[in-house]
């Protein structure tokens, strides 16, 4: 998505020695945009890896096939998304999903991303987690991990060919989660349009749908229910809280904006009103 980084007004006149600011150590950044961003951690793992499947789906022009979401059960105590976009090369891998700050999606507002920290987000309740990426005819296995130092890493684990779809599957264990994720699940794909997921859990594409049967007065922008409540603002399939001083309906309800419309803070939570 295009970012609004607003107009440049320094002019420099003058030959000086310059120098760009340092990183500072990358398990602290880690720690700052995964441990601290997010106030709903597993809210956000859902969202932020659902919001890069879609966006694989727009760019591999693959919108008409669901991608698959895994959450966690008694048995299988894992979290997982499964997109059927473009897939990453190795290379991609180790240096755009694996990096910070680094996005290919901020020239165009057909896609959501576009802060580069998203694939961060398990780190927010995992030390470690898995990805598989299928491209070309190669499945990758790699897990990505924090060392000894915290910091984190990428390692290839496999790689052996297969007649899977081109895509991207990330996966991380999730144990004594299970309710946090059913919950969390609907408030992520309650408003989702788009590219459509496909969910294990029959309980919670029940109450999505459910949820959405209750803004019986909809137009092609807006949604409200006959009771009171507040309205959200939906961006990127993302709802965002309206703050009471500007919501003038006292209902329960939904407005729709395009990508790029409005601004939203890091952890994709709050609109930051400016």
């Amino acid at each position: 998505m295009k970012m609004d980084t607003g107009t440049q007004d320094v002019k420099v006149h003058g030959d000086f020695e310059t120098s760009e600011f340092a990183i500072g150590d990358i398990s602290f950044i880690v720690d700052m945009f995964a441990d601290k961003v997010y106030s709903h951690k597993e809210r956000a793992v859902i969202r932020e890896l659902s919001c890069n499947a879609h966006d694989s789906h727009i760019m591999a022009n693959t919108t008409d096939v669901p991608f698959r979401v895994h959450l966690p059960t008694q048995i299988e105590t894992y979290f997982s998304i499964r997109d059927y976009g473009t897939g990453l090369t190795d290379h991609e891998v180790r240096t755009i999903f694996a990096g910070v700050g680094i996005s290919t999606k901020r020239d165009s507002n057909e896609v959501i991303g576009c802060f580069g920290i998203g694939s961060l987000s398990p780190y927010s309740l995992t030390d470690s987690f898995t990805v598989k990426s299928y491209k070309d005819g190669q499945c990758r296995t790699y897990t990505c991990y924090r060392d000894d130092e915290r910091k984190p890493v990428v390692a290839l684990l496999t790689e052996s060919a297969t007649d899977e779809a081109n895509g991207l599957e990330v996966s991380l264990t999730v144990e004594d989660r299970l309710w946090e994720f059913q919950k969390e699940a609907v408030k992520v794909f309650k408003f989702w349009e788009g590219t459509m997921p496909q969910i294990n859990d029959k309980d919670v594409i029940e109450e999505c749908k459910e949820q959405r049967e209750k803004y019986v007065f909809q137009g092609d922008d807006f949604g409200l229910t006959p009771s009171w409540g507040s309205m959200v603002a939906i961006m990127g399939n993302i709802a965002y809280a309206i703050p009471d001083e500007l919501d003038q309906f006292d209902t329960n309800g939904y407005l729709k904006f395009n990508l790029g419309e409005l601004n939203f803070d890091t952890a994709r939570e709050n609109l930051t009103m400016d």
